[in-house]
């Protein structure tokens, strides 16, 4: 198991307790508990997922109704062929991400192609303030809680 995105999540590895930032790459039969820091986690599967190429991939984005849906509990997950890789590997120390401990991020921002609908207060607001990531956020758009501001022209 890698753990890319800043999330760690508590995994059950042959009854014992492990930690999926911890760096072990795990074989099949690895359960992954609820994210304890992060917003989600990938997992790299030695032969991959045998599942139909939908375009050309074997990702699914459920929303959209690509490639399949999202996974429930008790779906089984066909595997490739792993050949003869097999048990626990180690992610070097240096290859991890860090991990925030007190759960606050200063991330990279750039303006959008739509910067124009703010005000050059509402963009400095917007880049200066904490913000607080939602529960409804998924990988694919992030929901911020924040300052309040207002679009000018009536957008």
């Amino acid at each position: 198991m890698s753990d890319c995105d800043h999330a760690r999540h508590a995994a059950d590895a042959d009854g014992s307790r492990a930690y999926v930032d911890d760096g072990r790459v795990g074989r099949a039969g690895v359960g992954l508990g609820a994210s304890t820091t992060g917003a989600r986690a990938y997992i790299a599967i030695s032969g991959g997922v045998a599942t139909e190429p939908v375009l050309g991939s074997r990702a699914v984005f459920h929303q959209a109704g690509v490639g399949g849906h999202a996974l429930v509990a008790g779906q089984v997950v066909p595997l490739g062929d792993s050949g003869a890789a097999g048990g626990f590997f180690t992610i070097p120390e240096d290859k991890r991400p860090v991990f925030s401990k007190d759960k606050f991020w200063t991330i990279e921002a750039l303006k959008g192609p739509n910067d124009d609908w703010l005000s050059e207060e509402t963009v400095e607001t917007f880049f200066s303030a904490e913000w607080k990531v939602q529960a409804k956020s998924s990988r694919t758009g992030i929901r911020l809680t924040g300052p309040e501001f207002e679009f000018p022209n009536g957008r």
